[in-house]
């Protein structure tokens, strides 16, 4: 697979991850990373991580009115992550990174809180990229490190 189509599906898939929540980008990086020489991993995980971090700004900018969400179960999480942000403002900004990276809280959820808290939006694109970076390096290298355990 040439670099370019590599890089365009992992940041369509991953984009796409960012905004509907049942497009499971870690699902996409295991089998794409099983299949693609190590070589192939920086643009699979860079590419990944711009995606999903393309998907997450339309869901800052949700946050913040531009774009209007649907109302339910998804509203009311949204309206109790922005309360604490709102609340600890500093707690708020590691709350964003950590889940940036782990994914708990869900990082939809904390992604679209931090748009409607005006979270300072460089911030936003740079713990978010940063955390997406680290998390998907970690989910490209899980099947190589799996199949070395089980030699």
């Amino acid at each position: 697979m040439s670099y370019l189509l590599l890089c365009l599906t992992s940041f369509a898939i991953c984009g796409a991850g960012a905004l509907l929540p049942f497009v499971n980008t870690e699902i996409y990086l295991i089998g794409a990373s099983a299949l693609m020489p190590r070589a192939m991993w920086v643009p699979l995980v860079i590419a990944g991580s711009l995606g999903a971090m393309a998907g997450k700004v339309l869901l800052y900018l949700a946050g913040r009115g531009v774009v209007k969400l649907p109302k339910g179960r998804v509203q009311r999480g949204i309206t109790a992550m922005q309360a604490k942000m709102e609340a600890r403002p500093k707690t708020g900004k590691l709350l964003y990174a950590v889940s940036a990276v782990v994914g708990l809280p869900p990082f939809y959820v904390t992604t679209i809180a931090a748009g409607a808290v005006e979270m300072n939006f460089v911030f936003f694109l740079l713990a978010g990229l940063a955390g997406r970076i680290v998390r998907f390096a970690a989910v490209v290298a899980l099947p190589h490190m799996a199949s070395g355990w089980a030699s």
